[in-house]
């Protein structure tokens, strides 16, 4: 009886013990694998050669992911918030690994463990209070230097030629959660198990610039061919991936000489400009620079017929103001050039003598409008 007594105490300590800190199930032992999802990036208004209008299956995106850092080191310490050592960033849980963008209609992402084999993904810490932050970019064939990491992000200094699109991703955890799990518990294999996974949502780091040109009714009879179209400033930057402040920042630069150029053609050849028709041709594909500019410095090369001075090249030279930029007619109060919009510059050219630059500038969802006069800019170029 005694013998009996001693393993029923036991007995009963035990399911006391499970109660209070229940061991695992065989749930939530079972490995859960990170499914990766993106949003559809917002279509262009234009057609254009190299930026990113949505996914095909043909882009290469880049992925990390780092465990969040608790204070104290402790599974129920409070989650570091970033900046203050939120990441160990040379121990990532995902390292700049490569996956295939979604095909066009698809938003799931294959992001495979480059140390698990071709197709194995990676798993989450069955440790329920092991969270993750991930984060994703591309950057197309912009060259990327050697990765600076400090104050939980990284940053890469980039070369661009105006015609690559830069995207960084991050995910918004309050969009992802669902009914019973919180924001503190995204993204982990506990959250997983009642379906949030992480959605990377992509968004262009880089201002656009498009062109269309046509012919005004001046004096001017000869024939009227745009040779170029360019932007001036500096092809350096750097591209931050992982932090709080994802993005492009031009590099420090007192030559702003650099030259983003699209060649004069339309859909069907050279631009010729008719001074019989009212439409604008569009120059075709677009320039990417460096946002947050107040005002980007445009030059037009046109070349025209029976017009002797330098063989008959003519360049102009203005600059298109951000605080100049109207919506519905009203002034859009903005005061710098966005990341992630696109703007169209509409130029009327009269000939060698005369010209006048009618510039729209439409954002990438709503267009609005600037006119420039050189009548009314003292610092407008000659013709």
């Amino acid at each position: 009886m005694k013998k009996l007594f001693v393993f029923a105490i036991a007995a009963i300590c035990m399911v006391a013990a499970c109660k209070k800190n229940p061991l695992p199930t065989p749930e939530d032992e079972t490995q859960v694998a990170v499914q990766f999802n993106t949003k559809n990036i917002e279509a262009s208004v234009t057609k254009t050669k190299a930026p990113i209008t949505g996914w095909d299956g043909s882009q290469t995106l880049y992925i990390y992911g780092f465990a969040v850092n608790r204070q104290g080191g402790t599974d129920n310490g409070a989650q570091i918030g970033l900046g203050s050592g939120r990441y160990t960033l040379n121990s990532p849980f995902i390292n700049n690994v490569s996956a295939v963008s979604p095909s066009a209609g698809n938003s799931a992402i294959n992001v495979y463990n480059p140390q698990g084999g071709a197709t194995e993904p990676f798993y989450y810490d069955i440790n329920t209070s092991v969270v993750y932050d991930f984060y994703g970019y591309y950057h197309g064939t912009a060259q990327l230097g050697t990765a600076t990491m400090a104050n939980d992000a990284i940053t890469y200094p980039v070369t661009i030629d105006g015609t690559q699109d830069l995207l960084y991703a991050t995910t918004n955890k309050e969009e992802d959660l669902k009914t019973g799990v919180e924001k503190h518990q995204a993204y982990g294999a506990w959250a997983a198990r009642r379906g949030v996974q992480p959605t990377l949502n992509f968004q262009h780091a880089l201002s656009q610039f498009t062109f269309q040109i046509k012919r005004g009714q001046g004096s001017y009879n000869g024939e009227l061919t745009v040779q170029n179209v360019q932007i001036l400033g500096s092809n350096k930057g750097n591209f931050t991936v992982v932090g709080a402040t994802p993005g492009y920042v031009a590099a420090t630069d007192t030559d702003m000489t650099d030259s983003f150029i699209l060649p004069g053609n339309s859909g069907s050849g050279a631009i010729v400009l008719d001074r019989n028709t009212s439409d604008y041709l569009p120059v075709d594909g677009a320039l990417m620079v460096a946002p947050e500019q107040e005002t980007i410095r445009v030059k037009v090369t046109l070349k025209a017929s029976n017009y002797s001075p330098n063989e008959g090249v003519i360049v102009y030279e203005f600059d298109l103001k951000a605080t100049d930029v109207k919506k519905d007619s009203q002034s859009a109060n903005i005061t710098k050039f966005a990341a992630g919009h696109s703007y169209t510059a509409k130029v009327i050219v009269y000939g060698p003598e005369e010209v006048e630059f009618d510039v729209t500038l439409g954002e990438w969802v709503e267009g609005g409008e600037v006119e420039y006069d050189p009548d009314n800019d003292n610092n407008a170029p000659a013709a």
